[in-house]
């Protein structure tokens, strides 16, 4: 019977340490969208997650399959293809806005992740001609 009940605490707490890291990456990832122009480091991350390095970067790989790092640079990229839509936003607001330092290291990031420069995805959002993301070519 108390082995019983052991294996029930045990559960019980697995399922609460489970629900708190869930939380925890909600509200990371809240915070990472809701400020992609701001600087987004480790640091930061885990003072408003109120973890060690370790355990935010545990915690993402986990339940992203990425590091912090990667996670961010995922969203802000995923933000700057919306963005890219709008021809009448500059290349340089873009990674402004979404926290690059320059166009310069907002272009090299991007070509390093998808394979194009941000101008020449826009030019092929911009005709339509479907676009292949894994290949990195067009369809």
């Amino acid at each position: 019977m108390i082995l019983e009940n052991s294996s029930d605490l045990v559960h019980d707490l697995q399922s609460c340490a489970a629900s708190r890291h869930a939380d925890r990456l909600s509200l990371l990832r809240t915070h990472v969208d809701t400020h992609l122009g701001e600087p987004l480091d480790l640091a930061s991350l885990c003072a408003i997650s109120g973890l060690s390095k370790i355990q935010l970067i545990s915690l993402f790989k986990t339940g992203t399959g990425q590091t912090p790092h990667q996670f961010v640079l995922s969203r802000r990229f995923a933000a700057a293809e919306r963005m890219l839509l709008d021809a009448r936003l500059p290349l340089a607001e873009i990674a402004y806005a979404l926290g690059f330092s320059s166009q310069s290291h907002f272009t090299s990031s991007f070509r390093r992740s998808y394979g194009v420069s941000p101008g020449q995805l826009r030019r092929r959002l911009r005709s339509e001609v479907p676009f292949d993301w894994q290949a990195g070519t067009r369809a």
